[in-house]
């Protein structure tokens, strides 16, 4: 199998070819209008016609991206992050033999927060990860 993707402003798109070159999946995150994606119509008229300006426009969207983010993504991956360990966790409960790393500093830098990661050595599954400050 063979996974081509592309991006074209704001679409994104996919094929899956098969070994012998059938495509088996042609996929797209939204519909285009002649050759131009809907998202790549919409924003720039979003600026033309709301009578602001770009510099404003910008900080808007910056904005609603980070309440976007924080109401609703972000709650989602970190319930899905407390499921996926809790259940990988309980699989293991007899089984548990760990080993952890960290890496608290870069070349030329002085690290302030030290990112931790604890694995599973039987499974090689990352049980646990914190970014801890250094001291």
């Amino acid at each position: 199998m063979l996974v081509l993707r592309n991006c074209h402003g704001t679409k994104v798109s996919a094929t899956v070819t098969c070994s012998s070159g059938h495509t088996v999946v042609e996929w797209e995150s939204q519909p285009s209008i002649g050759k131009a994606p809907v998202g790549n119509v919409l924003c720039p008229a979003i600026i033309l016609f709301s009578g602001n300006t770009l510099p404003s426009s910008i900080s808007f969207l910056k904005g609603l991206s980070y309440d976007i983010q924080s109401t609703y993504l972000i709650p989602v991956v970190n319930d899905y992050y407390t499921k996926r360990t809790s259940d990988i966790l309980g699989k293991l409960v007899d089984e548990l033999t760990s080993t952890g790393d960290g890496q608290c500093d870069s070349p030329g830098y002085g690290a302030k927060y030290c990112p931790y990661t604890m694995m599973n050595r039987g499974t090689k599954q990352i049980v646990h990860r914190e970014l801890v400050q250094v001291s």
